[in-house]
């Protein structure tokens, strides 16, 4: 079966110059067929048909211009959306953008054929929901199917398209329209915000398609010693038919095949069939078909090294070598007569990987392959994009980002130094004179005077020529120099000093040291989280220091990670794209509301919502510093108004409680519950006000809480209910039993506000004492490095996972092993790498914001100590 599959894909893909049966030699001349030759026969008929084809265009040349011409119309829908509508019922797409031949009708959204030819009908959607919650548009001719596009939910922004091939005559007055089915529970509607567009094309342009096919029939046989594929492609095969033409959208309508190409392809074709070895390397590197195809496995994503090590020799004249390039190829299949009982359009589309010449473009082998698939009619359609080569050379802003980073390596470097020779070395001697004067005292009062080490009481050596004291005096000690702000700069980004204070397990008094277990395990949590793919957020920490750092990262990922991964699996990633034209979202600490759908770094929502929190805390702590009173009652204020939000939403727009849960009666508005709901602060601030007031309890009580074990117990047992609950409570859900609207309702209201409760109960308790063995584990000195990397681990967790992911040669099989390893390895390499982040980006921001801004002689008044207390650290991390 794989066998016949490989040469079926060599075929399919490569035979739009197959025909080239005439091949010349070397030398130029034509290479002759015995009687078993097996193309002997195709070339025979090939002449006779060129012959036939040549007759007829000789007698109707003076008519050609009537069967050459251009149709193509590009429509959408306007705002309005279309509600309840009817299987098989005809769409009218309003908004016609371009209409060339007059084909479609806006008023009854029908297409009748002008010409005769081989149309290409595309229809591209886009929406956005739950998992029930799709779409699908049918392309019909004379009530039979030509196409479908199917969009189903995505986190991101995916939808379906279906491109169907047909022939049409004008006689026949043949049509076209769109019909639609949509399954949800409660309400069919096609939303013009979906993004939904249907286009067709058929470009046969008059000048350059007449003279093509007269020089070509004309010139075949003075033409021998070239290569036929261009012949091929310049006429039609069926003499019946008009000529036909691949169809493209406007962008490529002046687009054609470079001889280069068509010459390497049909090259390929030839060493194919003569076994050569670099042949059959390209074609055991292209995707084949693979197993569970019932389970839904429909990428085969084939072997990227193997390809883009190809070297291929031919006997092109004017380009004998190439090289092998990884393609991308998305292939529209009728798989239902291969499996009966699957619904209607179910897996219709296939990506697999192709291995195609260096010297094809990615829309040469769409134009190819379609033109192939049209004519042998085995698959719908078939698309070729982000052809990938062995190098990539590096473009403009890889080269500044690469700059940036060489000046921040160098600063790191000098500043190493500088800290080294002209601070660490001078307190290095003190401590060594330190050490030795406390070496002296106790051999003195061991000796008690002794003069057997020969050392006098005093300090005096035998005969009196040296006298060491036992005690150094302090104007004689070695201070280490003031220096100057130059100094101080480049020390900021010292990697001694910055290693040695990220590495300290050292606390000042004071501190909240459960608090660093909780960030530990929290951190863990989310990267376990993200490796599920279930979105997770925890606490950051809050200043502005913050955003150079974040800055920074963004702009690695976007201008570096291009070059840091390849293979199959690795595209054009569109997080990527969106930095590019919405990072400066990301600087204000908006992308949580303003363009959500195209978010740059997919987990910086909450650095968002953490950050406008920050700016309203003071609505609140100030008041509460004046007067309790009135700071509780504003407290009560926001705590109340983001409490009663999310259930109004839920209650609107039956909202789920999760990603993978349902609500009952749930619409389609729903499916932008992440964008519209999740990510909203109004969702959420409930959970930061909890953290302050407990911030604002322990300060006020100066960390003193005295209750009975008995009371400690109750409320410890009553915290890990409530905790259990908001975990697994949903747990019935997400098998597709939907929740009640009441209880979703009631469950998005209040479950982050449980969960902050219970984390501030956690460290309410370790703080005062009541915490017993959770304290002991959670206090653990070791965590403290690892808990100080909790921001930078957050901004690149995620960065790890996806390279990870889309750089591999396969497919990663999904089981529970595989999960916990691939978790652990994510946690050990994204701690490894937030550890050199927080060295290069971090740490040295915190530096130079403290040098520059930091006033050392001005005393922290009461409202600072306040605003420290209150921002304490407590996480308002919540679980979905």
């Amino acid at each position: 079966m794989a066998v016949h599959f490989s040469l079926f894909v060599a075929i399919v893909c490569l035979t739009s110059a197959a025909m080239s049966a005439a091949a010349t030699e070397p030398d130029g001349r034509v290479k002759r067929a015995d009687d078993s030759d097996p193309l002997r026969p195709v070339v025979e008929q090939l002449t006779q048909r060129v012959q036939q084809l040549e007759a007829k265009v000789q007698a109707n040349e003076h008519n050609i211009d009537d069967v050459l011409t251009v149709v193509g119309f590009t429509v959408r829908m306007r705002n309005e959306d279309i509600r309840n509508l009817g299987r098989n019922q005809v769409v009218k797409f309003d908004d016609v953008i371009y209409n060339a031949g007059n084909g479609y009708s806006a008023s009854s959204g029908i297409f009748t054929a002008p010409v005769p030819g081989t149309y290409v009908l595309m229809v591209k959607t886009m929406r956005h929901g739950n998992d029930d919650d799709h779409i699908e548009l049918n392309m019909m001719k004379n009530g039979a199917l030509l196409g479908r596009a199917h969009a189903g939910y995505s986190t991101w922004e995916n939808g379906g398209s279906g491109i169907a091939p047909s022939y049409m005559e004008r006689w026949q007055a043949a049509s076209t329209l769109l019909s639609q089915a949509k399954t949800v529970e409660t309400e069919n509607i096609l939303s013009a915000q979906d993004r939904t567009t249907y286009e067709k094309y058929l470009d046969l342009s008059p000048s350059q398609i007449r003279q093509a096919v007269l020089d070509s029939v004309r010139s075949l046989r003075r033409r021998e010693g070239n290569s036929l594929a261009e012949q091929l492609l310049s006429i039609d095969s069926n003499t019946t038919e008009p000529p036909v033409v691949t169809v493209v959208p406007p962008w490529l309508e002046n687009a054609t095949v470079t001889e280069m190409c068509l010459n390497h392809t049909a090259a390929t074709v030839m060493a194919l069939t003569q076994k050569e070895m670099w042949a059959l390397q390209m074609v055991d590197a292209m995707g084949k078909l693979g197993p569970a195809l019932l389970l839904g496995n429909l990428r085969w994503p084939g072997a990227y090294d193997e390809c883009v090590n190809v070297r291929a020799k031919t006997d092109v004249t004017s380009h004998p070598e190439f090289s092998g390039q990884y393609c991308d190829a998305v292939i529209s299949l009728d798989l239902v007569p291969l499996f009966p009982g699957q619904p209607t359009g179910a897996g219709t589309q296939v990506f697999t990987g192709l291995c195609v010449p260096d010297t094809c473009a990615d829309w040469e082998m769409t134009l190819i392959l379609s033109d192939v698939f049209i004519r042998l009619g085995l698959v719908k359609s078939v698309y070729v994009s982000d052809c990938r080569q062995r190098e990539k050379p590096l473009d403009t802003k890889a080269n500044v980002a690469i700059t940036i980073c060489s000046i921040l390596l160098a600063l790191m470097a000098v500043g190493t130094v500088m800290d080294v020779l002209y601070i660490q070395m001078p307190k290095w001697r003190v401590q060594e004179l330190a050490q030795f004067s406390a070496n002296t005292h106790a051999d003195y009062n061991n000796g008690g005077g002794d003069h057997r080490n020969g050392v006098m009481a005093n300090g005096d050596r035998k005969g009196g020529e040296e006298t060491l004291p036992l005690i150094t005096r302090p104007e004689k000690a070695v201070r280490s120099p003031e220096h100057g702000t130059c100094t101080k700069l480049l020390v900021a980004f010292s990697v001694y000093t910055n290693g040695t204070k990220q590495l300290s397990t050292h606390q000042p008094p004071g501190s909240l040291t459960c608090i660093h277990g909780i960030r530990f395990l929290s951190m863990t949590w989310v990267v376990l989280g993200h490796t599920f793919l279930s979105p997770m957020q925890t606490g950051g920490k809050d200043g502005h220091w913050l955003t150079p750092a974040y800055m920074l990262v963004i702009m690695v990922y976007v201008c570096l990670s291009p070059y840091w991964g390849k293979g199959p699996l690795w595209p054009d990633i569109p997080d990527r794209d969106f930095c590019e034209n919405n990072w400066w979202t990301n600087l204000l600490y908006i992308n949580n509301i303003v363009r959500t759908k195209e978010m740059c770094l997919a987990q910086s929502w909450y650095l968002a919502n953490d950050m406008q929190f920050y700016i309203l805390s003071p609505l609140i702590f100030v008041p509460l510093f004046f007067s309790q009173f009135w700071g509780m009652m504003i407290a009560a204020v926001f705590f109340v108004a983001t409490t009663i939000t999310p259930a109004v939403l839920t209650v609107d727009k039956h909202y789920p409680t999760g990603l993978f849960t349902q609500t009952e009666g749930q619409s389609p508005d729903a499916g932008d519950w992440a964008y519209n709901f999740y990510m909203k602060p109004y969702t959420r601030m409930g959970a930061y006000i909890v953290g302050m007031l407990a911030g604002y309890f322990l300060y006020n009580t100066d960390c003193k809480l005295r209750i009975n074990k008995v009371l400690n117990l109750c409320i410890w047992a009553v915290a890990t209910a409530a905790a259990l609950a908001v975990l697994y409570g949903l747990f019935h859900t997400s098998e597709g039993h939907p929740m009640p609207v009441a209880e979703a309702a009631l469950y998005n209201a209040v479950h982050r506000q449980v969960w902050s409760l219970c984390v501030a109960w956690v460290i309410v308790a370790c703080v005062t004492g009541n915490g017993g063995f959770v304290n002991t584990i959670l206090s653990w000195p070791a965590l403290v490095p690892l808990s100080r990397l909790t921001y930078c681990i957050y901004l690149l967790h995620f960065i790890v996972i996806e390279t990870y992911m889309n750089n591999g040669q396969s497919l990663f099989y999904m089981n529970d092993v595989n999960i916990v390893m691939l978790f652990l390895a994510v946690l050990v390499v994204s701690y490894m790498a937030a550890f050199v982040t927080s060295l290069a980006f971090e740490a040295p921001m915190m530096g130079l914001e403290k040098i520059l801004f930091h006033n050392k002689g001005q005393k922290t008044d009461k409202i600072q100590r306040t605003q420290q207390h209150l921002y304490a650290h407590i996480p308002t991390k919540t679980v979905e």
